[in-house]
């Protein structure tokens, strides 16, 4: 019996010592694993922010929000923990069983974004591996106001659309980690060295003011309601610097409700998110002409008093008939009046002066095959038939708007190059970034080139002027000031077939104000208005509506 108790005494000496001293790590690193735990600390998404004239307003914030963990190797009534959750997440008892119903060492979180009260009821149930960790939501305070130039952050913290998705790495920041000592109920209890710290993400401030954007959204939903358009779009550019001080789009969304309307419209939620106004083409219409004549100019094919003519009401190229807006025979014209008078007749006369080689380089030069580069996901290119595939009948119907597939950005992008003497402004809607130590990185404004002599677009900008004191702009008056600007109405190609809808336009306005001093340059676009036939009769009212307000607001001395 001695032997015995000596032989027992000696064996858990040796395992004593086997475990102290021979297996000392290893059993040192599986108590770790069994008491210690490394969690995610999640970074702070940077929010962003417009000017309110010179204070700033958030549009994009974060909220304190809490995610629920479980590690199902750890959890041993599964069922009843299960049941607990769900009565206090308001969730399906049995989503969550299946979820946890394993033995893995991590899972998912089981909920996230809930709020303070939900995770303290958890917490006091005091749940073996059910943990509570920090989660941020998205909150846009203003709704639906810029919707299209935000996106939204998905359920992932991914940003979606907007600058939320063309900024999303440097928004998100960097999440962090914590390796902490657990007690057996699975609680996290002291915090250990070598804490891996969250790098919170960087904060935005765009180019747009609140204020501004406030107004050329209802006075853009007005318009759209009132002349049944099927959609409408407003870009406001400062040409100087080529800051985007207003971008519109309606019908828009609330980005709070993204998953709600994806659901809602699963078929359609795609296209409600989308930017029209970058990422959908038209055909101009006679907002073009300007720019076809500017080329013509710029090649000293003409002046801008030579005359032309007598035109009559229709032409013939290639076989295609060609009439007037109006129906009208104008006779001779000068090249500003044919402006003024926006006849198509005269301008094939503009096209052949300059002729297709001119013309097509000309319009690449413009970049009207190229993105504008603003610095928002999803802008597509325009499309300008390739120089090999070009015949009378495209340089007829180009010269005139008609034939070509343009984005709006990218006309307010050809109004801002004659706006600014000829230079391209560089388009952007971020002013600055403010790093998340504190540091600011300022967009300085960018010319990417010269396109037209400072000439050329000065004749431009007078020709416009021209058309608004006395061609068929004449709406687009505002007294005090000269303001210049150019209507279109274009035909709807057909998707499936060759040819136009019947009865089916798109209504245009592109403008510049003051005309000695560009301040704005504003473009207004309404697809398929039913309510009147042409856009100085729809676009060309909410311009005039959005400009006087842009003229008060920034207090623009009159002339």
């Amino acid at each position: 019996m001695q032997i015995f108790i000596i032989a027992v005494f000696a064996l858990i000496v040796l395992r004593v010592f086997e475990k102290s001293v021979i297996r000392h790590n290893y059993y040192t690193e599986l108590g770790k694993k069994q008491y210690n735990v490394e969690s995610i600390v999640a970074a702070k998404r940077g929010e962003i922010f417009a000017y309110d004239k010179e204070n700033l307003v958030p549009l994009a914030m974060n909220l304190q929000k809490y995610q629920v963990l479980v590690v199902p190797k750890n959890t041993p009534d599964k069922d009843f923990v299960a049941a607990k959750l769900a009565e206090i997440l308001g969730k399906d008892k049995n989503e969550i069983f299946a979820a946890i119903n394993n033995s893995k060492p991590y899972a998912p979180p089981i909920s996230r974004r809930i709020d303070k009260t939900q995770a303290d009821k958890i917490s006091e149930l005091k749940l073996k591996d059910v943990r509570i960790l920090p989660d941020f939501a998205r909150l846009y305070p203003e709704k639906e106001l810029a919707s299209h130039i935000l996106g939204f952050v998905n359920f992932d913290n991914a940003g979606n659309y907007g600058v939320e998705q063309y900024y999303n790495s440097i928004l998100k920041g960097i999440s962090g980690s914590v390796l902490a000592e657990k007690d057996n109920l699975g609680r996290l209890i002291n915090i250990l060295s070598g804490n891996n710290e969250a790098k919170n993400g960087d904060n935005l401030v765009l180019t747009l003011d609140r204020n501004v954007q406030y107004k050329v959204e209802g006075i853009l939903k007005e318009s759209v309601e009132t002349m049944a358009a099927d959609n409408g779009q407003v870009i406001v550019v400062e040409p100087k610097t080529g800051k985007i001080l207003a971008f519109a789009s309606y019908p828009n969304f609330d980005p709070n409700r993204f998953n709600e309307i994806a659901q809602e419209k699963k078929d359609e939620a795609q296209k409600i998110f989308t930017n029209p106004a970058i990422s959908f083409g038209y055909e101009p219409g006679s907002v073009f002409k300007p720019i076809i004549v500017s080329l013509g100019l710029e090649s000293g094919k003409f002046q801008p008093d030579t005359k032309g003519g007598p035109f009559s009401n229709t032409t013939v190229i290639q076989g295609y008939e060609i009439h007037t807006a109006l129906d009208k025979a104008y006779g001779d014209e000068t090249v500003t009046q044919i402006l003024e008078n926006s006849d198509n007749v005269g301008m094939t006369w503009v096209g052949a002066q300059i002729g297709k080689d001119e013309m097509y380089k000309g319009l690449i030069n413009y970049n009207f095959n190229a993105k504008t580069g603003i610095d928002l996901p999803g802008e597509i290119s325009g499309n300008i038939l390739p120089l090999k595939n070009w015949r009378d009948i495209h340089v007829a119907t180009i010269s005139f708007g008609q034939g070509v597939l343009i984005t709006p950005i990218q006309i307010a992008q050809a109004y801002s190059i004659i706006a600014n003497n000829g230079d391209l402004p560089k388009l952007h809607i971020v002013d600055k970034i403010i790093k998340s130590d504190g540091r600011e990185e300022i967009i300085e404004p960018q010319i990417v080139k010269r396109v037209i002599k400072p000439e050329t677009a000065q004749s431009i900008k007078n020709m416009l002027l021209s058309v608004v004191e006395n061609g068929q702009s004449k709406k687009a008056k505002i007294e005090g000031y000269q303001i210049g600007g150019k209507t279109g109405t274009a035909q709807i190609a057909k998707k499936d077939s060759i040819g136009y809808e019947e009865n089916a336009y798109n209504h245009s306005y592109a403008g510049i104000a003051p005309i000695n001093d560009p301040k704005f340059v504003v473009v207004v676009r309404l697809e398929r208005p039913k309510n009147t036939q042409y856009a100085d009769g729809s676009a060309l009212p909410a311009f005039q509506k959005i400009m006087q307000y842009l003229l008060n607001y920034y207090q623009v001395p009159k002339q």
